[in-house]
């Protein structure tokens, strides 16, 4: 039974999630888009980056799209970014808290 058939999926998601899968069981833990775009092209699926980009967002395997890189939840038990943060975010928290408790020994 394939993905489509138990979760009622989109031809396109289907595909990305075989490749995505494919590419986690190598160890491989990211792919830039347009590589995807491309292997979609070849396997004919008629896609671009943008359209792409949008039917992917919400995929569970994809973790993260950033600066045209798609990270994607692995499966091996050593995976590195299953809960991968995005250090600008983490950064940005980190300052915001680190204000915060300026803030209130300040205030002492």
């Amino acid at each position: 039974m394939r993905y489509a058939d138990l979760f009622e999926i989109s031809v396109v998601d289907s595909k990305v999630i075989d490749l995505l899968s494919i590419l986690s069981s190598e160890g491989v833990e990211s792919i830039p888009l347009d590589a995807l775009v491309k292997e979609l092209v070849s396997m004919g699926v008629d896609v671009d980056d943008e359209s792409l980009f949008d039917e992917i967002s919400n995929l569970d395997i994809v973790n993260n799209i950033k600066d045209g890189i798609v990270y994607f939840n692995t499966s091996s038990l050593d995976a590195s970014n299953l809960n991968k943060i995005d250090p600008e975010k983490a950064n940005k928290k980190i300052k915001s808290m680190a204000k915060k408790q300026v803030k209130k020994e300040l205030n002492k």
